[in-house]
């Protein structure tokens, strides 16, 4: 027996034994949900989520699951999906822009070439109302008119319509019905932010027909500013709203109707703070020439003053900020359709289509020089249809079933082209220019069926099968020369891929006088399809470019996972405790070759091992404690082939915070008759994550404190909060890079210290 399954063996006989004895003395959490509040007064009420494609009480669910509701959002000032990050463990971001993020589930990227590789799909499933945004550019969603976020771990294929191997987030939208309410949020902040929130909702015909419609509006500038022109050089500039429609024509159906839309415009995509040049790169020969060191030079060179590329402190760049922009747009359309039969079996119908457009556009360089300006974009249409079939609850056979379709069209636009201060290494407006489309059809089956032989034991299984079918249009042409790109004549390819994947598990329920738990043990194996390195390709890496190589295959994960749930204390304690074991066979990892260009290689194999600690106290009726632990130890196999100098084996997995640690102190208390003040204080802590593969550079462990304190006339409606985020105003460094080609090293800041004034009123 090797010394791999010697290690798992002994990793899972510890996990359980830990299971079994925290089941024997205490017991399992999540998050607070929305309404948790009455008048002031905390308690801890149970908290129904859909993860199973039903209402549950989450504490019966044999998931490792994480759950904000819409009072949790308001109170924090959380957004968007990237403020999401703190509040769950073992979850990590990097922003590129206000539109591009880089994601972490216990320890392994969702996807390691970037949101602008269109040949790629991500490990992560993100959901609105059941409807999945398959590629990355629509990750990162507002959080307007939003119930409730659901964030599940692991695997989660035979549950949810595309196939995921790292987890789901799913939102829930608030949905109208027969009461008339709204809610209107005004924020204004720290460098010059201003955030409107509004939503409203009411019945046209009682009982029969009803309609809401929200809408969002945010502003503001970054922290950011370039030294070369004193400008902001990270603004943000959002629109957007969505428009709803219930209708129940009996009182077995109801038919979900939703429209969205949203707009985006910000700068500042900026590779991070430029603190050192290296000489013998790009950057320090291009400086040397810019400065004209020959006389008048060409004609049309512009002399570039080297002291220009300053580097003054925490979040000062020398980028031109004209020359950085961010574009997103968005809209869809969805319908849900939802028949229960008299048996109690439901029938659901979710059809969508849904358009995102994202563009950036940066200078490569990350100076204030027009060397080498660079675009990114990618424009996706999807149509979805799932049906789903639900068994009726509290049977001795649950089960859920359903058929998953998706057609996908990306089309990717990517060049760098050369400015007046390359043009001694080439002429003003040489181009390298990378043409794509991909067009991706999946279809699956899934199914997941759980068999109570008891009230207190169950056991469930679930099953999908997939079929990926993507086809490319690959066009590379390249009069830049400076790269060692090649020019690639338009090239097709398609890739088809069909897997299973599967879970099968049991769930023991515990029950005291003081506790209720449920306890569950899990295995899963999932899968995320093959694809191609859509991105400029040098020579070394495709071979000939008359018959181009730049496909990759298939992942696979197996994971083994223990979790803990339940109630403690009268009701007074909430734990959730999950301990997992997650093992790779041929991730889709970067590489880079030694023309410095970054490519998707299957080489490696993986290994991530950790656990996750949820808890909610209720101190008294006026104080509540929160708190979230994260392990995630994600380490290469063997991998000697990262680069062409370094030998990855054994390294941490890009952008894996092995530590994620959050608490809170939360209070509401009645000052008067009529008066509450509320607030709290929560502190994060996320340890030094690599960006790269060869685990240069880490950024240094970070900490940020966050406070809030309001106050609330009772019975009014309104409530006035101030949010004040990185109280201690640490410069705490979330990236560091370098780059091989033009040799230098960047460093990217958490945002300073700042505060938002926020009013709500609500009816």
């Amino acid at each position: 027996m090797s010394s791999r399954i010697l290690n798992k063996e002994k990793f899972g006989t510890a996990l359980m034994s830990a299971v079994v004895a925290m089941a024997l003395t205490s017991g399992a959490t999540a998050q607070e949900s929305a309404k948790a509040k009455v008048k002031g007064a905390f308690n801890l009420e149970e908290i129904v989520v859909t993860a199973t494609k039903r209402e549950e009480n989450m504490q019966q669910v044999p998931v490792a699951m994480s759950v904000m509701g819409e009072s949790e959002l308001d109170r924090q000032g959380l957004q968007t999906l990237q403020d999401l990050q703190y509040e769950i463990p073992n979850m990590t971001m990097y922003v590129v822009s206000a539109f591009a993020s880089w994601i972490n589930m216990r320890g392994v990227p969702s996807n390691p070439n970037g949101v602008f590789n269109s040949g790629t799909s991500p490990g992560l499933g993100v959901y609105v109302d059941g409807v999945v945004f398959a590629r990355q550019t629509g990750f990162n969603q507002e959080l307007s008119n939003i119930e409730r976020v659901e964030v599940l771990r692991g695997p989660q294929g035979t549950l949810f319509g595309q196939n995921t191997n790292l987890g789901v987030i799913s939102y829930t939208t608030k949905k109208p019905g027969d009461e008339v309410e709204g809610k209107i949020k005004l924020e204004y902040g720290s460098f010059k932010s201003r955030k409107v929130n509004a939503y409203v909702s009411g019945p046209l015909i009682e009982g029969k027909l009803a309609v809401g419609a929200s809408a969002f509006l945010v502003k503001g500038n970054g922290a950011e500013v370039s030294s070369y022109d004193g400008e902001s050089a990270f603004e943000e500039d959002r629109k957007g709203g969505r428009f709803q429609v219930r209708a129940t024509p009996t009182d077995q159906t109801t038919i979900d109707l939703s429209a969205n839309i949203m707009r985006g415009r910000g700068s500042g995509i900026t590779r991070g703070d430029v603190v050192e040049i290296m000489p013998g790169g790009l950057t320090s020969n291009l400086l040397f020439f810019s400065t004209n060191p020959f006389g008048t030079g060409p004609a049309g060179l512009e002399p570039f003053a080297a002291d220009m590329v300053i580097y003054e402190g925490p979040r000062t760049v020398s980028v031109r900020t004209d020359g950085n922009n961010a574009i997103r747009d968005e809209y869809g359309l969805d319908g849900t359709i939802s028949h229960e039969l008299e048996n109690g079996i439901t029938l659901k119908s979710i059809t969508a289509y849904k358009n995102y457009d994202s563009r950036l556009e940066y200078e490569f360089s990350a100076t204030a020089m027009e060397a080498l300006q660079t675009y990114q974009s990618e424009a996706n249409s999807q149509f979805t249809q799932e049906f789903q079939l639900l068994s009726s609850t509290d049977e001795k056979l649950e089960y859920v079933a359903g058929l998953f379709y998706l057609n996908n069209k990306a089309v990717n636009n990517q060049g760098m082209v050369s400015g007046k201060h390359l043009y001694f290494v080439r002429p003003v407006g040489s181009e390298t220019i990378v043409d794509a489309t991909v067009d991706t059809k999946s279809a699956a089956a899934f199914g997941n069926i759980t068999y109570n032989f008891t009230e207190s034991t169950s056991v469930f299984a679930g099953l999908r099968y997939s079929d990926v079918s993507k086809d490319v249009v690959f066009e590379q042409d390249d009069n830049l020369l400076i790269f060692g790109f090649a020019d690639v004549p338009r090239t097709e390819r398609t890739q088809k891929d069909s897997f299973l994947s599967w879970t099968g598990g049991v769930n023991h329920h515990i029950e005291t006088d003081t506790s209720d738990m449920n306890v569950f043990a899990k295995i899963s194996r999932g899968y995320k399809e093959g694809g191609f390195t859509i991105r400029a390709l040098s020579r070394s890496e495709i071979g000939d470019p008359n018959n181009p190589t730049f496909s990759f295959d298939r992942e696979e994960v197996t994971n083994y996972e223990i979790g803990l749930k339940g109630t403690f204390f009268d009701n007074r304690l909430r734990l959730n405790l999950a301990a997992f074991y997650l093992d790779y066979i041929d991730i889709q990892t970067n590489a880079i070759d030694e023309n410095d260009i970054q490519r998707i290689t299957n080489g490696p194999s993986a290994v991530s091992k950790g656990f996750e600690v949820d808890a909610v106290f209720i101190a008294s009726d006026y104080v509540r404690l929160t708190a979230s632990v994260g392990m995630a130890d994600a380490r290469f196999g063997e991998f000697s082939n990262c680069s062409p100098t370094t030998d990855c084996t054994g390294n941490r997995l890009p952008f894996n915070s092995k530590w994620t640690v959050s608490t809170g102190l939360d209070y509401d208390f009645p000052v008067t008759d009529n008066w509450s003040v509320f607030g709290g204080v929560d502190v994060n802590y996320r340890s030094a994550r690599f960006s790269t593969p060869d685990n240069l550079f880490p950024p240094k462990a970070h900490t940020i404190v966050n406070s809030q304190i309001g106050f609330r006339p009772e019975d009014s409606g309104l409530q006035i909060m101030l949010l004040v985020k990185n109280v201690l105003d640490n410069d705490n460094i979330i990236n560091q890079t370098t780059s091989n080609t033009f040799n230098y090293r960047t460093i990217r800041y958490s945002p300073p210290r700042s505060w938002t004034l926020q009013a709500t009123y609500e009816f």
